[in-house]
């Protein structure tokens, strides 16, 4: 019981340690995928 929350609180550290770069990687993501979406539309 007790690995399983201390497993919980290190992935909890680590994502708020990579918090900065999780947020930078998708909304990479998302500006990618709408240019896909407005070159697809204006490829029409």
């Amino acid at each position: 019981m007790t690995n399983r929350k201390y497993k919980m609180y290190y992935d909890y550290k680590k994502r708020t340690n990579g918090g900065f770069l999780d947020a930078i990687f998708l909304s990479g993501i998302m500006v990618s995928g709408l240019i896909l979406i407005l070159l697809s539309l204006g490829g029409k």
